[in-house]
């Protein structure tokens, strides 16, 4: 029975965690409903665990605590989605001390992906109707479930992680290495692409043994390069092509012209002349609309800073600190390498994308990550 609780209470976390993907199938009452049944299961996990919090929490803490005092002189006459969203983060943060502590992650990662794929099915049978263009499903299908491409890209991004550093089993790795890295191309998330690219490539060089083998892909790449006029012009090139317009259109419209970009710059331009003009408190949770005109600055620290004031700031910039101190720490075994790798690309998407206060992941990487560490550093004092 108790191990009934304990995967049922690992998969209601999961759930919480994916809801990002399926919320708009569920309705607002499911949704809520699935969030408590995710504060309930995270402490039922920190209770399990006989784990406390620790003092390389108390910088996860001090955020929390500054940014739902903010809410106090805020700016912003709508805080209902932040304050009910600051404290799941804290049950969340608690809960992921609890999965890691007893060596349970990977039933959370599995039910993520078992979610995403319920997801990612639905969503290759909707971009035919749009010819793979994602923005068209996203802004302009009849789809029931519309999740823009940042979203679906982060957590195929994280699963893709999942499968190359700790999944053994070939028959499942490589699919999911696959399928997910096609989802990620085909949706345009220029980030994505490249953290992974690069990713990829680097394990790839990293891991190769055979002179023999090296030549060959050498050989292989320049017999691609010098008949690549010829691959082109085939049918069913053309035709799989179809798949990646999309994505090629946004790759090769990256410069200070792109709208994207633009949007961006103007956001972070306005959030440093608003910081510059109230540098210690900020003007309050939430205030971007009001302040900068623009839902959000794009940039974590930016963020926090016109929320909470310089003390949010550096609240943030010591969780961040830690978290990096941490990683250096822990020993780098599969697990370990697959929570590192993901807070690294989590932590550049919310310096690019997102907004801090809606992004459990985030925090629930760094609570991985610390446990780890508390872990490793009791054992190596026995």
């Amino acid at each position: 029975m108790k191990k009934l609780y304990l995967y049922s209470s690992i998969f209601s976390v999961a759930i919480v965690l994916s809801m990002p993907l399926i919320g708009q199938w569920l309705g607002s009452m499911i949704v809520y409903l699935f969030y408590l049944f995710g504060i309930i299961s995270s402490i039922y996990l920190f209770y399990i665990s006989k784990i406390s919090v620790n003092k390389i929490d108390l910088p996860f803490m001090i955020f929390i605590i500054l940014a739902l005092f903010s809410s106090i002189y805020s700016v912003s006459g709508n805080l209902t989605t932040e304050l009910f969203f600051l404290p799941l983060l804290v049950f969340l943060y608690l809960g992921a001390k609890g999965i890691i502590k007893n060596d349970n992650l990977s039933y959370l990662v599995y039910g993520i992906i078992f979610v995403f794929l319920i997801f990612s099915i639905y969503l290759l049978f909707q971009l035919p109707n749009v010819s793979f263009n994602y923005a068209a499903y996203y802004h302009y299908s009849n789809a029931s479930n519309k999740v823009e491409y940042l979203t679906m890209s982060m957590y195929a991004s994280i699963i893709l992680i999942y499968a190359i550093f700790v999944i053994k089993n070939k028959y499942i790795r490589y699919p999911i290495i696959i399928y997910t890295f096609f989802l990620i191309t085909i949706s345009g998330a220029r980030f994505s692409i490249f953290f992974l690219a690069v990713l990829l490539f680097s394990l790839f060089m990293y891991n190769l043994k055979s002179l023999k083998f090296i030549i060959f892909i050498i050989l292989l790449f320049l017999l691609f390069i010098f008949n690549l006029d010829f691959i082109l012009s085939l049918d069913y090139i053309k035709d799989i092509s179809k798949f990646f317009d999309f994505a090629i259109n946004r790759l090769s419209h990256f410069d200070s012209n792109n709208a994207s970009l633009q949007g961006r710059f103007y956001a972070i331009e306005n959030s440093l002349i608003a910081i510059n003009d109230s540098v210690v408190f900020g003007y309050g949770l939430h205030c971007s609309p009001d302040i900068i005109k623009f839902v959000y600055p794009h940039n974590m620290f930016l963020e926090v800073w016109l929320d909470s004031g310089i003390f949010g700031f550096i609240s943030l910039l010591l969780l961040s600190a830690s978290t990096f101190y941490c990683i250096y720490q822990i020993p780098k075994n599969d697990k370990n390498l697959f929570l590192m790798f993901s807070f690294f690309y989590l932590f550049l998407s919310q310096l690019k994308s997102f907004s801090i206060y809606h992004s459990p992941l985030y925090f629930v990487f760094i609570s991985f990550i610390f446990t780890v560490y508390i872990k490793n550093k009791e054992e190596l004092n026995e």
